[in-house]
């Protein structure tokens, strides 16, 4: 094989392995990450403490053994559908958060409501406990 004929197939699959990181890395990583502050006050005796503010997931105030469910709807205003997944930190707070999705496709202009419910157990000593739940966008293949 000649020297010229080996580089142009050296560049050829060099071109070609790069091509298919991009490739992956474009279906893998998320085109957009949305964090949400989250946080809930323990105080003994206390069976109910709303927080309506829409800025973050506020579960409100109360003891331990009870807890609150807020929500955020998702929307997809792109032209094509999206793979959504919700995650947690890993703050003490995360333990105690359920959501009613992990991970779902949104159709192109749907929009899904997902509930978190945070649930303080029982023991907890009086504070403020903050937290962040992740959104995370991936294309779909």
């Amino acid at each position: 094989m000649r020297k010229g004929t080996a580089i142009v197939l050296l560049l050829v699959l060099l071109s070609c392995i790069f091509l298919g990181a991009r490739i992956y890395m474009w279906y893998t990583s998320p085109f957009k990450v949305q964090e949400i502050s989250t946080d809930v006050i323990v105080q003994k005796g206390k069976e109910i403490g709303l927080n309506v503010d829409k800025d973050a997931l506020h579960f409100g105030m109360y003891g331990p053994r009870s807890g609150s469910t807020r929500g955020i709807n998702i929307t997809n205003t792109m032209d094509r559908p999206v793979l959504v997944k919700i995650s947690k930190d890993k703050s003490e707070i995360s333990g105690w958060i359920s959501s009613t999705h992990s991970e779902f496709v949104l159709e192109s202009g749907a929009e899904e409501y997902v509930k978190f419910t945070c649930t303080i157990p029982a023991g907890t000593e009086e504070g403020t406990y903050n937290g962040s739940v992740y959104v995370e966008y991936y294309r779909t293949r």
